[in-house]
């Protein structure tokens, strides 16, 4: 299937998060610092590799917890129409982190919209374990907050991608409660296997896999992208 061509005009700057704020639609849908600059010896100077892990889960042994948002969100289920929104939630989530730097699709909205539009035209792409966390507002108002995708297997495998959430509406189980919900989802669809990756010095991450019963499968290391 040919992706259409986003009607969109795509930047880099803090328009991905005016896009959100312009997304602010009636109701959930149904069903659904300080800049520095760099020494000229510190651009030369090549960034290290980033050591990336590859955690899996057992979904027939793993007991789960629910998937409970906190006040004011709510779910939404994937749409084709919403996939922008869930792009600039990606490049919001990604755009001052280290993955964005040597994964050049997140450090641009336009990358991020190819990463979601990309998984969700994969022949096994799982729809109705692809989530969005909307937040609430007044009068019926509601703001694309967090997102997660899956991309499914013949073997009944599960891989879990494209995760995050905006920065200011993290620590408060956001996360947890959307990866528990996709994971719920997958089960029920018959998989038995979760896997997911992650960079290994993103902390709160790798305790919020392992806390809910996400085991090391592999680790790898991933070259900064030439530009």
């Amino acid at each position: 299937m040919q992706r259409p061509t986003p009607k969109n005009n795509f930047g880099n700057g803090p328009n991905a998060h005016n896009l959100l704020r312009a997304d602010r639609c009636p109701g959930p849908a149904s069903g659904t610092a300080v800049i520095s600059h760099p020494s000229a010896a510190a651009t030369r100077r090549e960034p290290p590799a980033l050591r990336r892990l590859v955690l899996h889960l057992d979904l027939r042994a793993v007991p789960l917890p629910a998937a409970t948002l906190p006040l004011n969100f709510s779910w939404e289920a994937w749409r084709d129409d919403r996939a922008l929104a869930h792009a600039a939630i990606l490049f919001e989530g990604f755009r001052n982190g280290t993955d964005a730097r040597f994964m050049r699709a997140l450090s641009t909205l336009e990358g991020c919209y190819d990463l979601i539009t990309a998984t969700s035209y994969h022949q096994y792409f799982v729809p109705e374990a692809t989530w969005m966390a909307v937040h609430l507002g007044s009068r019926g108002t509601s703001l694309p907050a967090a997102t997660i995708q899956v991309i499914g297997s013949l073997a009944r495998a599960a891989r879990i991608q494209n995760i995050a959430v905006l920065p200011e509406f993290r620590g408060r189980g956001i996360a947890r409660a959307m990866l528990v919900r996709c994971l719920r989802s997958c089960r029920a669809l018959g998989y038995e296997l979760a896997e997911l990756e992650v960079t290994a010095t993103n902390t709160p991450a790798v305790e919020l896999y392992r806390s809910l019963g996400f085991t090391l499968r592999r680790v790898y290391v991933h070259e900064a992208e030439a530009p």
